[in-house]
């Protein structure tokens, strides 16, 4: 199956062979806790959940502002995936990755402050 990863070091969306067990999920974020953003009516992305308390490059944060206005960020990579009905990974998701594409706006240091200033 495919999801789709949003890696802001690279800064481009891209589509990659995975599973939706969250062990695999750890290793392709870096991390050991995650939390769902709900994107579709049954997409998500998975972030890492911890990922403000580890050393932060200005480069690797990431907005949503068609969906989430021009408030939130966040920093890291995202793993986009289905979810089931208590919100656990369960699919490749429906969304395409030239949707995503769209949807992801990667900030610079400059844009982030105003993120941060409002």
């Amino acid at each position: 199956m495919h999801a789709l990863l949003i890696h802001p070091f690279l800064k481009n969306v891209i589509e990659l062979r995975h599973t939706a067990i969250l062990q695999d999920i750890y290793s392709t974020l870096g991390c050991t806790v995650v939390n769902a953003i709900h994107i579709t009516e049954r997409d998500s992305i998975f972030i890492d959940d911890e990922a403000l308390l580890k050393p932060i490059d200005g480069n690797s944060f990431w907005s949503l502002p068609q969906l989430y206005g021009t408030k939130r960020a966040w920093t890291g990579k995202g793993l986009v995936l289905s979810r089931d009905r208590t919100g656990a990974p369960k699919d490749e998701p429906r969304i395409t990755l030239q949707e995503m594409k769209c949807l992801v706006r990667f900030l610079n240091p400059d844009e982030l402050l105003s993120y941060l200033e409002d």
